[in-house]
């Protein structure tokens, strides 16, 4: 790992509770040294902070020796090695439970905010809540990755979530919001868990006037903050539709975009800003701005996954496959388990043929979704399908719930390797998670339209997928196709024009 600064320098920046882009180049670091920070230094942070918060008298069952050591740590350079390698530890003095939460905490955020790894967030915040039950930050940063797990669910979709419950996207909303309540509790003037609890009420409530009391109050303590700036900028844009009148809406509409400049403006790399004004540039048929702001990021964070993989998200749409390729191939360099930029990757190399090698290793990192894929009569896969396979397989073994992975896989295997077992069971699978995902419905469609004996099960598998999306074209002549074959000749022809 390089060693980016003197040591006094990182002395004097880690303990704040939030670095900016100002705070590190005030402290002398280099600005193409940023990225090299957020992937390792503040990883390396997390760590010293916990190893002071450790009782010298319990050094030793901790690391086996009986003097701390900075060395000690060493080689321990990511997230699973070092929560392995200190256990259960608990601080006896309440200062050290306080600082290796407060550590813990930090490494959560780090996942959360740079890596967008969710799962191991929440191992950092609910650990660091075992050691400090009532933590603020601990709380807040659970209660952001609660609602980020719901947001990814599509509408009607649950998930277990262990002791044979199930949730849906509102058990998850519910669960942030008493997490984030309980963090007000704590400490109700911390900016971040006000921020945080006026986005929750914006986008899952729809409690506008609460969400303003919170963020006067966010305003009030840190107007220089660029987490309330953004936040501001929701707010204004949720307030456009219930305007007095267009010309307020549109006057509400330009505040926002202003606020999520001035986000920019005080951390570039600040990405849920990105998102909203890249959205908007998109809309507006400016694409190139759009891709300036995640390039000026990237510029910050190099090997930053979200950045890399929504670049090549773009380069894809506009028709530039091999770019994409490029950077679908960098952010799994970067993390190969990075689950957008999997399900991109694959998609792109299943729907254009184009080679499926993304420099990822053979191992994957959880078992295969399915088991050993077996090899069948007839079966003539070619070299793309069985890297295809491989890329779904690789993401299921990351979120073995994945919709649209278990979708895609489904065809995959129906259509490349004569695999119709499998392939019903994929896409059962992804229906029983979310009824309404009309790729799924209509993927299941086609694989029962194959066989003679299950074309009324594929009709309303189809009906279903139409019903969910209604100009979703695949779903709509599929449908089409199945009624032209049973002798409905009119009502398939009116599907074909719908799809026109």
């Amino acid at each position: 790992v390089l060693s980016l600064a003197p040591a006094a320098i990182w002395t004097a920046v880690l303990p704040k509770e939030k670095l900016t882009r100002g705070d590190l180049t005030a402290a002398g670091i280099d600005i193409a040294y940023l990225d090299e920070y957020f992937k390792q230094n503040a990883l390396d942070g997390g760590f010293s902070r916990f190893l002071a918060a450790i009782d010298p008298a319990d050094y030793k069952s901790v690391f086996g020796t009986d003097t701390p050591k900075q060395e000690d740590f060493k080689g321990i350079y990511t997230l699973d090695d070092f929560l392995n390698r200190t256990g259960n530890y608990k601080p006896v003095s309440r200062d050290g439970r306080l600082a290796a939460a407060r550590a813990l905490t930090h490494l959560g955020e780090m996942e959360l905010e740079y890596w967008d790894r969710i799962v191991e967030a929440e191992k950092c915040f609910t650990r660091a809540i075992s050691l400090v039950p009532n933590h603020p930050d601990a709380l807040c940063g659970w209660a952001s990755a609660v609602e980020q797990v719901g947001e990814r669910l599509s509408d009607g979709a649950e998930v277990e979530v262990g002791g044979g419950q199930f949730w849906s996207r509102e058990d998850f909303f519910d669960k942030a919001e008493e997490l984030i309540n309980q963090a007000g509790h704590a400490d109700p003037d911390r900016t971040q868990t006000l921020v945080t609890h006026a986005l929750l009420m914006i986008r899952r409530r729809g409690d506008l006037p609460l969400a303003r009391e919170l963020l006067q109050l966010a305003l009030e303590l840190d107007s220089d903050s660029a987490d309330v700036q953004y936040a501001w900028g929701v707010l204004f844009t949720s307030s456009v539709p219930i305007a007095n009148n267009e010309e307020d809406g549109l006057d509400l509409a330009r505040e926002a975009l202003n606020l999520h400049r001035k986000a920019l403006q005080i951390n570039p790399a600040h990405l849920p800003a990105i998102r909203m004004l890249a959205a908007h540039y998109q809309r507006d048929g400016r694409p190139s701005e759009a891709e300036s702001l995640y390039r000026t990021a990237l510029a910050l964070h190099p090997s930053r996954p979200p950045l890399l993989w929504r670049l090549g998200f773009m380069g894809e749409a506009s028709g530039h496959p091999d770019e994409a390729r490029d950077l679908y191939t960098q952010a799994l360099k970067a993390d190969p388990q990075h689950l957008p930029a999997l399900i991109c990757a694959a998609h792109m190399a299943h729907s254009q043929g184009g080679p499926a090698d993304f420099g990822l290793p053979d191992e994957l990192p959880g078992p295969p979704p399915f088991g050993e894929l077996p090899e069948l009569p007839g079966q003539h896969p070619t070299p793309n399908a069985k890297g295809v396979y491989k890329l779904y397989a690789r993401a299921l073994s990351v979120d073995p719930h994945n919709v649209e992975a278990l979708a895609n896989l489904g065809l995959l295997l129906h259509e490349s390797f004569n695999n119709s077992q499998l392939a019903m069971k994929a896409l059962t699978q992804a229906v029983e998670i979310s009824p309404l995902h009309a790729p799924a419905l209509c993927n299941l469609g086609s694989v029962l339209a194959a066989s003679p004996d299950t074309g009324k099960e594929a009709e309303q598998a189809l009906e279903r997928a139409v019903g969910a999306a209604p100009e979703n074209v695949a779903a709509l002549c599929n449908l089409a196709l199945v009624r032209a074959v049973s002798g409905a000749f009119l009502p398939a022809q009116d599907l074909v024009l719908k799809a026109m």
